[in-house]
């Protein structure tokens, strides 16, 4: 309705013993508003997000590295990719 885009990530991390399964999700904070990006896993850790949008019509044109920690989260500016005219 509002078009937001709240800045979380959660992780959920999920056992699987012997029995029922357990489930635990955290709200990671220090997250970056974003929707329809492409993000990839480059290390255990280590996760790039590439483009996406911050509004319906505003596009993001930035790539960040998120590095996860435990209950922490590292987001830090990388180099770009060449954007094509036609995605500019």
């Amino acid at each position: 309705e509002n078009n937001t885009r709240p800045p979380n990530l959660y992780k959920i991390k999920i056992d699987l013993p012997i029995g029922s399964p357990a489930v635990n999700c955290c709200v990671l904070s220090g997250g970056i508003s974003v929707s329809s990006a492409i993000v990839t896993q480059v290390k255990e850790n280590e996760f790039v997000i590439v483009g996406g949008y911050h509004s319906d019509n505003q596009k993001r044109l930035v790539c960040n590295t998120v590095n996860l920690e435990d209950n922490k989260i590292e987001i830090g500016e990388r180099k770009a990719p060449e954007w094509t005219p036609d995605i500019k």
